[in-house]
């Protein structure tokens, strides 16, 4: 019997060898096109929502830093104002870049773009006293018939003397204009305070719309459409004996003055109510504040801006004027009748040594400034339009000189006829959970 060694044969060990050799698997090293397309898409889809989740986080953060900027400035004005016994505030600035232009109007149907990024702390300064040489006050002569059209006083107009060779102007009601002092809602007091009277008269507002340059070599264009001819120049450039410039003219707004029972009235119909040798025709004027000296200004974060279209801002920083708009008003549009919409340069939120509002915007009630992202602003979106972003309202409260921050209410509402409005301000004057 032969021995296992000596039966097998070289071929047979190789054979027996392959027999008990693991089968040859093949082992891949990556990933087919079809699993690669679908973990792409699986991250793209992943990065979107990570950079959409980023940019509405930093959109609100964004708007939020806008709005505690905001509030912190409008707190920071009225603790000035208590510190410094003395009126103090807030100039709110245009931003040029962002609203609308005489070049690029909006369209029909369009909003107004009025966009605020950048606020300034100011100042009041001193009142200025005129003297009754000065100034004199008038009735309206709309159809400059030299007969007063009613017996409302609201007219104060600017005197001129003559000294032997040219008119000169007294009380630079013009020039106070050009340097920013004397703007639409001013204060007036008229009279003045004087020894007999010692706490002066009663305080108006004025309005500045027909404060044109002082020409009176110009009879026509620049003259105001009530002031007839007394005092203005005729064709041949010679001025009028009365030697009252047409173009020094300040209107009191929104009353007439009001008779305390003074001497010296011209009564109606004279066009001139009190002249310059009457103890009434004296007045003190509120100069418009200035910049606090050594102050920079507020920006707000890039981003966002102030829509002064959709806040509830005071009547009288905007204004309707022919084309072109004076001194002192930026135009941000036409309206229907071709004039410009214009903003005053100066929108001032005054405070008083007590905390509250402080001038003619104590009487403005509630202030709501709407704060949005530039993107909207620029689209001219409408709050409730889906593809807005974030909108915010800083409110004011002038009694008070609160200030507090609120969503923008975007959902309709249904008044008591069954029409639908839109009610932005409706959480910050309401609660964001009334008639619940």
């Amino acid at each position: 019997m032969l021995r296992e060694s000596e039966y097998r044969t070289p071929n047979t060990l190789s054979s027996l060898k392959t027999e008990n050799r693991k089968p040859n698997t093949e082992h891949r090293c990556g990933f087919t096109l079809i699993e690669l397309l679908i973990v792409v898409a699986i991250l793209l889809i992943l990065a979107g929502i990570t950079v959409g989740l980023w940019t509405a986080s930093m959109g609100s953060d964004r708007m939020r830093g806008a709005a505690r900027q905001m509030q912190s400035a409008l707190l920071g004005a009225r603790d000035r104002a208590i510190y410094a016994g003395d009126a103090r505030g807030l100039r709110l600035t245009l931003d040029p870049n962002l609203s609308s232009s005489v070049a690029n109007p909006p369209g029909a149907g369009m909003p107004l773009v009025a966009a605020v990024t950048s606020m300034q702390y100011i100042q009041q300064n001193a009142p200025r006293t005129y003297t009754q040489h000065e100034i004199q006050l008038e009735r309206l002569d709309l159809n400059n018939d030299l007969v007063a059209d009613s017996p409302n006083v609201v007219i104060v107009r600017g005197m001129t003397r003559y000294d032997g060779s040219h008119w000169q102007n007294l009380t630079s009601f013009y020039q106070l204009h050009q340097a920013g002092l004397l703007v639409n809602g001013a204060r007036i007091q008229i009279p003045a305070p004087s020894s007999s009277n010692p706490n002066g008269g009663t305080w108006y507002t004025l309005d500045t719309t027909y404060l044109h340059s002082p020409d009176l070599t110009t009879n026509g264009n620049g003259k105001p459409p009530f002031v007839g001819n007394l005092g203005n120049a005729n064709a041949a450039g010679v001025p009028g004996t009365s030697g009252r410039s047409a173009t020094e003219v300040l209107l009191l707004s929104p009353q007439p003055f009001r008779d305390t029972g003074l001497m010296g009235e011209n009564p109606s119909p004279q066009v001139v109510a009190y002249n310059n040798t009457s103890s009434m025709s004296t007045c003190r004027i509120m100069m418009a504040p200035t910049p606090i000296p050594n102050t920079e200004p507020i920006n707000l974060p890039a981003g966002v801006a102030i829509n002064l279209y959709f806040s509830k801002a005071p009547s009288y920083w905007a204004q309707s004027f022919l084309v072109p708009p004076p001194s002192g008003w930026y135009q941000v549009g036409i309206d229907g009748t071709g004039n410009a919409v214009c903003f005053t340069s100066q929108m001032d939120v005054l405070f008083s040594p007590r905390g509250t509002l402080y001038g003619p915007l104590a009487a403005q009630g509630l202030l709501h400034f709407y704060l949005e992202e530039t993107d909207d602003l620029t689209k001219n979106l409408l709050p409730q339009d889906p593809t807005s972003g974030q909108k915010l309202l800083v409110s004011l409260y002038t009694q008070t000189g609160n200030v507090a921050t609120s969503p923008v209410y975007i959902n309709p509402l249904v008044n008591s006829s069954g029409s639908t409005y839109y009610d932005y301000y409706f959480y910050a004057e309401t609660g964001e959970v009334a008639n619940r």
